[in-house]
């Protein structure tokens, strides 16, 4: 075989002398297999693949008309080997078979002797007529595509049946020799790709969605792979199930984001006829009589005073039962300076028949009303729209925040860092990191006692045993006496208060058809009153950085999160306000996503469906990270998330993806991020599929996809 190897590869390639020259042309120039094979067909009588598997020689097998037989050295047995020494012995090679048994036992054979076999005592004894008429159970019965309506024993043992027998066909076995333990790779020899296509098939005879990647069940067993279909089957994945569902990306991320309010014009829509609308108001508000007489159609209209407090929640929550009540398909919030928002997103995720709409305008312009009225005549779905004195109207767009060069932070070992909710969860996690990155004081203020409570209790020896050394005031941040005595405590002890972390918080989940006006309070009561009275207790004027720990939810609303919506939006706007009032305080609003492992999300149980709505979690080393990162930044408002799926009250910035060939539909994208597009590929659209076939189908070529 040397003197053909040595002659083909010279035609081909031309025989150049230069031997980077030869390396270049090999890496450069394709790879011309069919070709090759054309060229040396009538030069050989034998064709031998040397080297692991058998995909060449099965490739080759095609278009060749002589034998073509693989080694398969990574095989568990000599059978390739010695086929391919047999089948040299009978075209009239010489074999020297004397070193295929040197220094091996071996015994002695007689090919004249006549064998004598013994007969199995357990196939002669008598078979009973209910065993013998009792199928086999390694005989697979005709199974039709399952429904995936609960699967249970009997989708197990189909979705075994199916596999093996298209093992069998592949393997070109009887289906009773495909033992459940072998694996499809190295016992049964299948290629990856031939592993592919059959879990495809499979997985299309029960009646479920392909796997993303069938190729990974290579190296598994025939019951691995069964049993991972009859799983799917017992989740109801059938064809159809979950079609938008968002695929696994190439890697995980965490990024910030931030709000800009973009001009959009209003889309126009002529008017209906008038209509009742229930209005919800303080007696004094300025919009909301005038408003009563312009309105077209039907809905509740929710008006808000500028900067509403404590003493309003009374105000959501009539206008929330009037859209329950009532069956209203329309809410309309207006409110001047924010404070509504929050509480329209959850309400439409709540009820996404309801469309609503959130419109912040000057109260005291001429123009007010006309612009909600028209705004109100628009409204489908969810939308939320700003207008400014020259009438120039705004809508919020998420976008990616760019990545700031790196600089020091504004904390160093001469100030003293006041951190509430410091203790548990988020905050002592960043708590920790920036006491030991920066050197600060630091001073935690919680609730809970560390003698009752053994997390807090281990925290503090963890940061201790990091070289931290923590100053633990326990006092409720609603409390403003409370607060007032310990930061007097903190400062006698430490020094004055230079920054503050504010990571107090309460959550507990109901829909807002459930929330009543106390258990509102409580939700509000640490975001927004505890900041207030710690920014009462310390001095405003020494204060050089002061960050609040909000939350996505805040952004974009959740079901079942409209109190604690509503909270995250104010705290975001107090902090926010407080460093108008005080520019040489840096002052900055960070709006998580869930933490995982950590974290308000982790200890409701709610993490694991926020990942199966595409929802991924903050590692805690990667959050504090982007903590230090943000805290070099010019402050405001920032989101800080992985992935946070798609919903309707967010609009984040995607510009047009070009007309380009694989960008057909995509499935996730955060622009500067993140793409993942599905592709349709056919012969049709991809002439290229018909030059690389394997045992007559076409196939996308790795190289490609790379």
């Amino acid at each position: 075989s040397r003197p053909v190897a040595s002659t083909v590869t010279g035609a081909l390639l031309g025989g150049p002398d230069d031997l980077r020259e030869l390396l270049v042309r090999q890496v450069t120039s394709p790879v011309r297999f069919t070709a090759a094979l054309d060229a040396a067909r009538d030069l050989a009588d034998l064709w031998i693949e040397v080297g692991p598997g058998r995909a060449l020689a099965e490739l080759a097998a095609e278009s060749l008309d002589r034998p073509v037989l693989a080694i398969d050295i990574g095989g568990p047995s000599l059978a390739g080997l010695l086929q391919a020494v047999g089948a040299a012995f009978a075209l009239g090679v010489p074999v020297e078979t004397s070193v295929l048994f040197e220094g091996r036992f071996v015994r002695p054979f007689d090919p004249e002797r006549l064998p004598r076999f013994l007969a199995s005592p357990c196939e002669s004894a008598p078979v009973s007529e209910s065993v013998s008429s009792s199928p086999s159970p390694w005989t697979p019965e005709p199974v039709a595509p399952s429904s995936g309506d609960g699967a249970g024993e009997a989708g197990r043992g189909s979705a075994l049946d199916v596999v093996r027998r298209l093992v069998a066909a592949r393997a070109e076995l009887p289906a009773a020799a495909i033992q459940e333990d072998s694996r499809l790779l190295s016992d049964l020899h299948l290629n990856s790709i031939s592993v592919g296509q059959l879990v495809a098939e499979a997985a299309r005879q029960l009646g479920l969605r392909p796997p993303a990647s069938p190729t990974d069940y290579a190296r598994a067993t025939v019951a691995e792979v069964a049993l991972a279909l009859a799983e799917q089957e017992e989740l109801g994945e059938v064809g159809a199930a979950e079609p938008d569902s968002a695929p696994a990306g190439v890697d995980s991320w965490v990024r910030a984001f931030h709000t800009e309010w973009v001009p959009r014009e209003l889309p126009r829509r002529s008017s209906s006829e008038p209509g009742t609308w229930r209005i919800v108001a303080p007696q004094d508000h300025p919009l909301a009589w005038t408003l009563a007489a312009r309105l077209s159609e039907d809905g509740v209209l929710l008006c808000l005073p500028l900067r509403p407090d404590e003493s309003h929640v009374g105000l959501f929550l009539e206008a929330a039962r009037e859209v329950i009540s009532s069956g209203s398909k329309r809410f309309l919030v207006v409110q001047q300076d924010g404070g509504g928002a929050a509480f329209g997103r959850t309400l439409h995720l709540e009820m996404p028949e309801v469309a609503t709409r959130v419109v912040d305008v000057p109260f005291d312009h001429p123009d007010a009303a006309d612009w909600v009225a028209a705004e109100a005549v628009a409204m489908e779905g969810h939308a939320e729209a700003r207008y400014d004195n020259a009438g120039v109207r705004t809508v919020p767009v998420l976008r990616l925040l760019p990545d700031a060069e790196p600089s020091d932070l504004p904390l160093g070992p001469e100030d003293v860092l006041l951190v509430t909710g410091g203790g548990k969860g988020i905050g002592a996690e960043c708590a920790l990191d920036l006491a030991r990155t920066t050197g600060a004081r630091l001073a935690l203020l919680g609730r809970s006692r560390p003698e009752s409570d053994p997390e807090l209790a281990a925290n503090l020896e963890r940061m201790q045993a990091a070289g931290v050394d923590p100053l633990y005031v326990p006092a409720d941040v609603t409390d403003a006496g409370a607060v007032a005595q310990a930061v007097a405590w903190i400062e006698s002890e430490l020094g004055p208060v230079t920054a503050v972390l504010h990571g107090a918080g309460a959550n507990t989940p109901r829909p807002i058809a459930a929330l009543d006006e106390a258990s509102f309070l409580r939700t509000l009561a640490p975001k927004v009153r505890g900041l207030q009275n710690v920014l009462a207790a310390v001095d405003p004027d020494r204060l050089r950085l002061l960050v609040s720990f909000g939350s996505i939810i805040g952004r974009a609303g959740l079901e079942g999160e409209a109190d604690y919506a509503t909270a995250n939006e104010w705290l975001g706007l107090l902090t926010e306000r407080f460093g108008r009032e005080h520019p040489a305080c840096r002052c900055l609003t960070l709006e998580w996503s869930v933490w995982s492992g950590v974290g308000m999300g982790e200890r409701l149980g709610t993490l694991e469906s926020l990942i199966r709505r595409g929802i991924t979690p903050i590692p805690p080393g990667t959050g504090v990270e982007q903590l230090r990162r943000l805290l070099s930044g010019p402050g405001g408002s920032v989101v800080v998330a992985g992935r946070f799926g798609d919903p309707d009250t967010v609009e984040l910035e995607r510009p047009e993806l070009p007309l380009l060939r694989f960008l057909e539909r995509p499935r996730v994208f955060y622009p500067g991020v993140e793409l993942v597009v599905d592709s349709e590929v056919s012969a049709d659209t991809d002439p290229h599929l018909a030059d690389h076939v394997f045992r007559g189908e076409p196939l996308f070529a790795a190289v490609l996809g790379m």
